[in-house]
């Protein structure tokens, strides 16, 4: 692994399990994938960039598109590290701006190279929160922007830094992510003292003049298994009055291939772990490395995800995409009972080997679950045999069968519905 790789190495995992009442959490990665490759433009052109990481995405409904900034090594600008943008319609297939790199710092000090950025949106405009490093020393500035184009660095000086010598942030407070309530913003912040990472929590009223919670860290590593000697790179996303963290986390802090855990809060403050298991983890091939800062979105019911990753094979870095409604991240309890019988639609659709199936059942029923063609022809049975009330997810595995639209339809007592699902190989 080169010297690039090495200093990039971050986060994350793709496929999990979490235990106790929560349900399988499924992430579906794209076939586009990368979405965001190691390099863009012509060998000649200035505008292109080599390697593609630690992205930050928003979606904009006034013209539905979505933006990226993110990480990059620019040609012409040697081996710093700067930020370049990308634009989408659909999160996927991305086009770099020819006006590249968005976002760099030509003079030394804490920001001698930018990487890492979070970029909102309010009443002023455009914030980008971005970690600058100094050989093995991290904060975090500031920079701002009318159209998310042109960036003008606020200070020269971090707008957080790490603390006095001895405190749990010593060495560095760096990969944060910021969300506005349009009355507060908040920062969760890694920290670190060269051994052990945490996560704290920042305060403004401004974003702009920072303060510390009372009691950081407020996620510290856990007692004992994956996540027991690091945690970093907090991703938080809030779907109605919950906060969901997705955070990085590792046995040790010389470890590169973390694993990618989820918590949830109400108040952002203190948070309660999703199972005992991390809930991403590496692929093969492109993604095969390790894995890197991710960038979340939620929208329509489903988590949008881009993911940073390593490859096994080139050493470089690229942009992953996937996604999982949130129905799959379980935090509806399946023991309970549902107040009426349903089939949903099954996710992902289209789909490529497999997809989940969930139903709610009122009663203990026997169920009978089954795939047919377009001309009625049975191809699949997934579920034959009696079931308790309460909510059930199958996975059905399309390996078998030619690509094309297919109906599954489930029969339950007196209940019978009908639902179209696609595969696409």
């Amino acid at each position: 692994m080169n010297r690039i790789s090495r200093i990039l190495a971050l986060t994350c995992a793709f496929v999990l399990t979490v235990s106790g009442v929560y349900a399988q959490i499924v992430w579906q990665k794209s076939i586009a994938n990368p979405v965001l490759p190691e390099w863009s433009g012509l060998v000649d052109d200035p505008s292109g960039y080599k390697y593609a990481f630690e992205g930050s995405v928003m979606y904009d409904s006034t013209a539905q598109v979505y933006r990226m900034w993110f990480t990059s090594l620019a040609e012409g600008f040697g081996t710093s590290f700067v930020i370049s943008r990308a634009i989408s319609l659909d999160g996927q297939e991305w086009y770099a701006s020819m006006k590249n790199p968005a976002y760099r710092v030509a003079t030394g000090g804490f920001d001698n190279l930018v990487r890492a950025p979070r970029v909102i949106r309010d009443h002023q405009g455009y914030k980008m929160y971005y970690t600058g490093q100094n050989q093995n020393s991290y904060a975090i500035g500031l920079a701002t922007s009318s159209d998310g184009k042109t960036w003008q660095r606020y200070s020269a000086t971090p707008i957080l830094h790490p603390d006095t010598a001895g405190s749990w942030d010593s060495l560095s407070q760096a990969f944060c992510d910021v969300y506005y309530d349009d009355t507060t913003y908040y920062m969760w912040f890694a920290g670190g003292d060269g051994v052990h990472g945490a996560i704290g929590l920042a305060k403004s009223s401004d974003g702009i003049s920072w303060t510390s919670v009372p009691g950081n860290p407020v996620f510290t590593p856990s007692t004992s298994g994956w996540d027991s000697g690091y945690v970093s790179g907090p991703n938080v996303v809030r779907v109605g009055k919950t906060f969901y963290m997705f955070y990085g986390g590792s046995t040790n802090a010389a470890t590169v291939k973390f694993a990618i855990g989820l918590a949830t809060s109400q108040d952002g403050i203190h948070w309660t772990r999703v199972g005992t298991a991390p809930v991403l983890s590496v692929g093969s091939g492109w993604d095969g490395g390790a894995m890197g800062n991710l960038s979340v979105l939620y929208r329509n019911g489903t988590f949008e995800v881009w993911y940073s990753a390593l490859s096994d094979v080139t050493g470089h870095w690229q942009i992953g995409y996937a996604t999982s409604p949130l129905v799959t991240l379980g935090l509806r309890n399946p023991a309970a009972i549902p107040n009426a019988f349903a089939l949903e639609q099954n996710y992902p659709n289209p789909f490529n080997p497999t997809t989940t199936i969930r139903y709610a059942l009122t009663k203990r029923s026997h169920v009978m679950l089954s795939v047919f063609n377009t001309l009625g022809q049975q191809v699949a049975t997934i579920v034959n045999e009696s079931q308790e009330a309460g909510y059930h997810d199958v996975r059905f595995d399309g390996s078998t069968i030619a690509s094309g639209t297919y109906f599954y339809r489930i029969q339950a007592a007196d209940n019978v519905q009908t639902k179209k699902l696609v595969f696409l190989r």
